[in-house]
């Protein structure tokens, strides 16, 4: 994990009250493989695997962070 580096487990992603698995219906593999495929393009983000917990983790501010995958998406869409 990088210095400064902020995590939450995919598993509170997925289950907890309000949270992006629990509101758009997501399974784990699809929500691993978004965050995966978003890490690849963005150094901020990054997924690891210690002990069988897997753990999201980011450096720079939530909603910073926000604007740069959103931007970098819409980007692509030109």
């Amino acid at each position: 994990m990088k210095r400064g580096a902020k995590s939450i487990s995919t598993s509170r992603l997925m289950y907890d009250l309000g949270s992006p698995g629990a509101i758009f219906k997501l399974t784990e593999s699809i929500l691993y493989d978004a965050i995966e495929t978003v890490s690849k393009s963005i150094s901020e983000i990054e997924l690891s695997d210690t002990a069988g917990v897997i753990q999201f983790s980011f450096t720079e501010e939530p909603k910073q962070l926000a604007y740069k995958v959103l931007n970098s998406y819409y980007d692509g869409k030109n």
